[in-house]
């Protein structure tokens, strides 16, 4: 297994996520993003407007959606390559409903390299294109002492990046003194939930079984 990182937190969607765009967002994750000629597409799928964005194929057909999810036709460039547009093959953010409101949340797909290049990529090409803003917070964890912060404060994204001897509540009170949007503040507060576990996570202290055991509950909870 290569590189493994975990999103904790989600992002909170303001305005109307119709089931069509909800669907859209999902399988989009669920696809290996490989370069593909606009070209090829339109000869092999007839109905190729239907598996995109908003009829569109965007630049090597990046928002295309193979109706089969045919991973080799002859509309694939590179295999291992993805649109250049996008930053790796795998997207790994999702669209959730939860008490009647959307986020945008990990999937749990353990090698999600992009975090936050992909969440920037989703909010300018899927959100904001959709008249949609997006506030949150997340923290992202790839290893002892490796991690980043992700606020989102409606479509403008921040990161935060803690030192060595900073604390989850640390990071998370320096947040809230920045901000007053709610949405941000609520993040911070599920974030502050899981404070115990990222500070055992992010510590050089941690035994290493005991990291294990936590970084894998992750990937079953998510």
């Amino acid at each position: 297994m290569g590189y493994s990182t975990i999103q904790l937190g989600k992002f909170q969607i303001n305005g109307e996520v119709t089931p069509e765009l909800a669907s859209y967002i999902n399988n989009f994750s669920e696809s290996r993003r490989m370069a593909r000629s606009n070209e090829k597409i339109k000869e092999l799928y007839p109905n190729w407007k239907d598996c995109c964005l908003n009829g569109e194929l965007g630049t090597d057909g990046e928002y295309f959606m193979c109706p089969e999810k045919i991973q080799n036709d002859a509309s694939i460039l590179d295999c291992n390559t993805p649109p250049t547009t996008q930053p790796s093959l795998w997207c790994d953010w999702k669209i959730v409903e939860e008490d009647g409101s959307y986020y945008i949340k990990w999937n749990g797909n353990e090698g999600f390299y992009y975090p936050a290049p992909w969440l920037k990529y989703m909010i300018d090409n899927f959100i904001i294109p959709n008249n949609l803003s997006v506030s949150g917070v997340g923290v992202s964890i790839g290893g002892q002492g490796d991690a980043f912060y992700m606020v989102v404060d409606d479509n403008d994204l921040l990161f935060c990046t803690p030192d060595a001897d900073d604390t989850t509540e640390t990071v998370i009170n320096l947040i809230k003194s920045n901000f007053t949007n709610k949405d941000i503040i609520n993040s911070c507060d599920e974030i502050l939930s899981h404070a115990h576990d990222i500070d055992a996570l992010c510590s050089p202290d941690t035994d290493v079984d005991k990291w294990q055991e936590l970084f894998e509950k992750y990937f079953e909870e998510a």
